[in-house]
């Protein structure tokens, strides 16, 4: 019989970041297709990392096979009996699988790299002068080279045709045809992301018994959110009256939005 192998280490954690959206969208289709099709399914992830444990739980339930990545090299697990790989977030590794016989299927979210690649505010996210002096360099001396890496980035992948691409949106897609306008648009599929709606969850705490507002991942520029700050700041400011402070989490303890932000009593920032 002829198997899947289900890429579940880039779901895995990234940095000090333990989920993330790929990552999630990735668990849930692999749990999906185990309860369809557990038997030609196996599951390659780190062993030694942390991996969310329903997944764990439904390789246990359905008897998936595993293959340890931090044992073996995606490249080097390739056998005959695997004719598909799917992977639900791109990483350089599938470069040295373009010249096997091996059909790739790889969910890309989006080309925000390229959409947005800078943005005036980024500055605004600096812990130090290290990151301000990247940011410096990336927005001036080395913003085309970047911009030429993140068209690479996924042109071998988007134009070979062992490759099959699937996108969770038209935007994605439109996107996908306008940077890479050789593509031919049948090649791209389209499915929405998996609804997390279903999930059920044992329990959920209110963190206060007033109103609140909840922005997260405020360490990342690409998430937008020192606008959003901005934005209930000034909110505040022209009306008294709004009742609920601002929760603001996965700051760095140096950021700077912690030092104009954390003076203002409307505003309640959680350092990681």
């Amino acid at each position: 019989m002829r198997k899947i192998l289900f890429d579940l280490s880039v779901c895995q954690p990234i940095g000090h970041i333990k989920f993330h959206g790929g990552g999630v969208y990735g668990y849930i289709v692999f749990k999906e297709l185990c309860k369809r099709a557990s038997e030609v399914v196996i599951a390659y992830y780190d062993k030694s990392h942390f991996i969310e444990p329903s997944v764990v739980a439904t390789i246990e339930t359905y008897g998936v096979n595993t293959v340890d990545a931090s044992q073996y090299e995606l490249e080097n697990i390739i056998t005959n009996d695997i004719s598909l790989i799917y992977s639900p977030l791109y990483r350089e590794e599938y470069k040295k699988l373009l010249n096997r016989n091996i059909l790739i299927y790889i969910t890309i979210h989006g080309l925000r790299k390229l959409e947005m690649n800078k943005d005036k505010y980024e500055f605004y996210y600096s812990s130090g002068i290290k990151s301000f002096l990247k940011t410096l360099l990336k927005r001036t001396f080395v913003y085309n080279l970047l911009t030429n890496h993140y068209l690479d980035e996924y042109k071998f992948l988007i134009e070979n045709k062992n490759v099959r691409v699937v996108t969770v949106s038209n935007h994605s897609k439109s996107s996908i045809c306008y940077y890479y306008p050789s593509v031919c648009k049948d090649k791209i599929l389209v499915y929405y992301s998996p609804s997390t709606t279903g999930i059920e969850y044992k329990e959920v705490k209110s963190y206060m018994t007033e109103k609140y507002y909840l922005i997260l991942s405020a360490d990342r520029w690409l998430k937008n959110a020192y606008r959003a700050m901005l934005a209930f700041d000034t909110l505040f400011e022209k009306n008294r009256n709004i009742a609920g402070k601002v929760i603001v989490v996965g700051l760095h303890e140096n950021n700077y939005l912690i030092k104009e932000f954390g003076i203002k009593t409307d505003f309640k920032l959680w350092t990681m």
